[in-house]
């Protein structure tokens, strides 16, 4: 049987018992799949044999759901009870190991919290929960400290529960560690700070935030979905750092790597402060880019779509910024003239010329359906008054500058010296200015209004996370170990 004829049968089954969660039950049983897939290599008949039936798990969980409905209640803990209250936390076990030991670790979760911590010590302590529902296989061996986490017996009571699983798993090590680091988990957040790593950080989550701080690796890879990503003093010695996930903010602030790559998407992307031994790549779309302080002697490029490129202070020799439906804005060091320049914009304004020869620098800037206005820093300072601050004396000035030179009449004037055509061109004169004001208003009206709907959109997005995160984390996590017969 295939997984979705499964999932189907499952959830007719469940609807006809008057199950009042199959929706909840449905994204479980179709996680547990593609887990037991991806970690025992098997395929969809094989992951689905090993299942009881659908009708016998939807009748399971109907009966469980109708014993708590008949008032099976006194199992529930309390929601109000404190941590580590009587039925509030489930046991833990901790395990302590010396650091000189270990050469590299893995932790391998799902539906937990993941929290590293370096901090003055000599050696590694690992903490986890340890009940009926979480089940850990901990082991070293050749200088590899693994966690992982074991699928539990079957139980319905999961699914009635409604208090938050305030459980994590939690490593402390010495700040400076000569290994490298793994860690994976889903619907949970994964948090690292004040480490130096020896060798690679790799760390991926499903629904939930990912927060690195202070923190230093040889190399480093990670990644979330529809989880935000802050980043903040986080360096890579000798290789990449490459940041992706979706439907999320990413924020970096003071990166230091060979190469950087940040992707999002229907998320902004906040840099400040990155500097890069090679290249610096930002994406996003529907949503806004904005950096600062950013230098890449490999070449910067920034890309959106639907969100402004806000920019200042960005070195590099070759700059591409692109984007569309809004504006590109910002300044750049050095002279225009330092700058081969090719650019284009549609229903715009564009303050740089479509394509220009200059120095060495190359720059390309492309939008549609808005306006490119970029400057540049000594083009700027040249156009400020003089470091004394006084204007040009006029007596200095010729003296047929000094004032203005009578208007002679002649044959095709009138007695007054005046145009007959003057009037006329007055007026078509004040219609394209009028025009052109109307225009720029026009411009920062749709402008304004596009970026409160992205703001908007953005906190609606955060806002959504957050509770998936939470609901999905306290059904799953219920969920997890009830799907097999004790043995």
């Amino acid at each position: 049987m295939k997984r979705e004829e499964y999932l189907n049968r499952l959830r007719l089954s469940l609807q006809s018992d008057g199950f009042d969660q199959v929706e909840e039950a449905i994204a479980y049983f179709n996680d547990l799949l593609e887990d037991h897939m991806a970690e025992e290599g098997l395929e969809e008949e094989q992951a689905v044999s090993a299942l009881e039936p659908p009708e016998t798990a939807a009748r399971l969980l109907a009966e469980g759901f109708h014993q708590e409905r008949a008032g099976n209640k006194e199992a529930q803990p309390d929601i109000n009870a404190p941590p580590g209250g009587s039925g509030a936390a489930p046991g833990m076990r901790s395990y302590s190991v010396k650091a000189d030991t270990v050469r590299q670790i893995q932790i391998h979760d799902r539906h937990m919290r993941v929290e590293v911590i370096g901090e003055e010590r000599a050696d590694i302590a690992l903490s986890h929960p340890e009940d009926e529902k979480h089940r850990y296989n901990f082991t070293l061996e050749g200088g590899v400290m693994r966690l992982e986490r074991l699928s539990t017996p079957w139980s319905v009571s999961f699914l009635f529960f409604s208090w938050p699983d305030r459980q994590q798993v939690t490593l402390r090590l010495p700040r400076e560690i000569a290994a490298g680091m793994e860690l994976r988990t889903s619907n949970g957040r994964i948090s690292v700070r004040g480490l130096s790593l020896w060798g690679s950080l790799t760390a991926q989550t499903s629904n939930a935030k990912m927060v690195i701080e202070e923190t230093e690796a040889r190399d480093a890879r990670l990644e979330s979905s529809n989880g935000q990503i802050t980043l903040s003093r986080v360096t890579t010695r000798e290789g990449a750092l490459v940041a992706r996930t979706s439907n999320a903010v990413l924020t970096a602030h003071r990166l230091l790597a060979g190469a950087i790559s940040l992707t999002t998407s229907n998320g902004s992307l906040e840099l400040d402060d990155l500097k890069a031994a090679e290249t610096l790549t930002a994406k996003t779309s529907n949503a806004r880019l904005t950096a600062q302080n950013c230098r890449a002697p490999g070449g910067i490029q920034l890309a959106s779509s639907n969100g402004r490129v806000q920019l200042e202070s960005l070195d590099s020799p070759r700059i591409d910024l692109r984007t569309s439906n809004a504006p590109i804005r910002g300044t750049l060091p050095g002279a225009q003239n330092e700058y081969a320049i090719t650019s284009g914009t549609s229903n715009g304004k564009n303050s740089l010329p479509r394509q220009a020869q200059g120095g060495p620098r190359v720059l390309s800037a492309h939008t549609s359906n808005a306006d490119i206005s970029l400057g540049f820093q000594q083009n700027s300072a040249a156009r400020q008054p003089s470091s004394g601050g006084q204007e040009d004396d006029p007596a200095d000035k010729p003296a047929e500058d000094a004032a203005p030179r009578p208007q002679q009449p002649d044959e095709s004037t009138g007695q007054d010296g005046k145009d007959d055509g003057s009037a006329i061109g007055s007026f078509v004169d004040r219609i394209a200015n009028r025009s052109q004001q109307l225009s720029e208003a026009i411009g920062r009206r749709s402008e304004q209004f596009s970026e409160n709907i992205t703001r908007r959109a953005e906190q609606l997005s955060e806002n959504i996370t957050r509770r998936v995160e939470q609901g999905v984390s306290n059904v799953l996590e219920r969920l997890d170990g009830t799907l097999y017969p004790r043995s």
